[in-house]
């Protein structure tokens, strides 16, 4: 197993009980090189062919263990933050890498938030990495087994070889391509609605967020019966759309009653 198999496996394994995955690795080239991704190029290292570059994403399973985590500390880890999925995310990313990358090995992550130079367009990333599909009508990344039901939230790029880009990569195809023209329809409506809005976009948008989970719905039609296994319950939608700190300390109220 090449060098970097094995570090992305070791990874992956540092990551699943935090309720976080990683994508399959790939050259960080194949997403300078996209005409989409090459005015937020990412380092390379200096390497001119192929440096190695981990999407890591989450699904459903990140809310138990965040909450865990939570609870463990609420003062510091849910109050002392404006935002503590992002932390706890962050910490647990880098203390994976710490645990597993050569120490000798540089490399430095990129996150959602990140701005100006740091800035990278995740959700083309997660197409290009063969993560998610990009449905560009309505701008989400779906997974073919998670659906819409998933996050991003760090891409790692490390001084060390990654596959070819003269290697095929898959892209991935639209799971639900029936459902395409009721989700077109839905944000349509949904545009309109923002445009005569008067509030900032993001207000705006945010004063809707029930109908943004009607298009992630929608979006997700192909999942049938696994529904409930991959979309968010109640308490982690709720706090994925308005990001209302009471829907954490109501979760962490949960737990601690379970465990008493």
């Amino acid at each position: 197993m090449s060098n970097y198999k094995q570090l992305v496996k070791s990874l992956a394994n540092a990551l699943s009980p935090a309720g976080l995955a990683v994508s399959q690795p790939f050259p960080v080239q194949r997403y300078n090189n996209d005409p989409a991704c090459s005015p937020y190029p990412l380092p390379t290292f200096d390497r001119s062919h192929s440096t190695l570059a981990i999407l890591v994403y989450n699904s459903k399973s990140i809310w138990d263990p965040f909450i865990a985590y939570l609870a463990q500390d609420p003062a510091s880890r849910l109050e002392g933050t404006s935002n503590p999925l992002d932390d706890y995310a962050a910490k647990t990313i880098e203390s994976a890498l710490l645990n597993t990358v050569p120490s000798k090995t540089q490399y430095l992550i990129r996150y959602p938030h990140n701005t100006g130079k740091e800035f990278v367009h995740f959700q083309r990333l997660c197409h290009l990495s063969g993560t998610a599909y990009r449905n560009p009508n309505c701008f989400l990344c779906v997974h073919p087994i998670h659906g819409p039901w998933m996050a991003l939230r760090a891409v790692i790029v490390l001084d060390m070889d990654g596959p070819s880009p003269d290697e095929a990569f898959e892209e991935p195809t639209n799971p639900y391509p029936e459902g395409d023209e009721a989700v077109r329809e839905r944000c349509s409506k949904l545009q309109q609605e923002v445009d005569v809005d008067a509030a900032p976009i993001a207000v705006a948008l945010n004063r809707r967020w029930h109908e943004l989970v009607e298009i992630r719905d929608l979006v997700g039609g192909f999942l049938g019966d696994r529904v409930g296994i991959h979309r968010y319950d109640e308490l982690q939608l709720n706090y994925h759309y308005s990001k209302e700190k009471k829907y954490l300390r109501e979760a962490v109220g949960q737990l601690n009653e379970r465990q008493n």
